[in-house]
């Protein structure tokens, strides 16, 4: 019998858990493009390079996210492009909106600083690591905390 299936007889209908898997992931990659694409649009204040840069980023994240879902279903990256998308409409620079797209790949998937810094900078290490750090602190009024 084929492993993808669990009977000859209804093999069309049935699918292991695996194929599954892989058709969400297909799935979630489609999203990810999509949603990358999109923020591409916003992108035109940068130099290529600098654009190639964010898309290596955004490759980076998108792979150490890969089987992490929102609660919504959604692919996890699609939080961070999220993100990336409201700095770049904020026109901040590459080595930002890369640090955007990464922000949670420390937290959450495993990469490290040093990692990031020999993947992509020393800056842009620096940036993810600083942002990981921003939810530890306490602040006493809401503006503070807004600042």
């Amino acid at each position: 019998m084929n492993a993808a299936f669990t009977s000859k007889s209804d093999d069309s209908l049935r699918t292991s858990p695996d194929t599954a898997l892989d058709a969400r992931l297909e799935a979630a990659a489609r999203v990810s493009a999509a949603h990358f694409a999109a923020l591409r649009d916003h992108l035109s204040y940068l130099s290529t390079p600098d654009i190639t840069l964010v898309q290596q980023a955004w490759q980076y994240a998108d792979k150490a996210h890969t089987n992490q879902w929102r609660s919504s279903g959604d692919p996890y990256i699609t939080h961070p492009i999220a993100v990336t998308t409201i700095c770049a409409q904020w026109k901040l620079d590459a080595p930002a909106l890369m640090a955007a797209l990464l922000h949670d790949a420390m937290e959450d998937c495993g990469i490290t600083k040093q990692d990031l810094a020999e993947r992509f900078s020393p800056v842009v290490a620096d940036l993810v690591d600083g942002l990981t750090k921003l939810d530890k602190l306490h602040f006493n009024t809401r503006e503070e905390n807004q600042a």
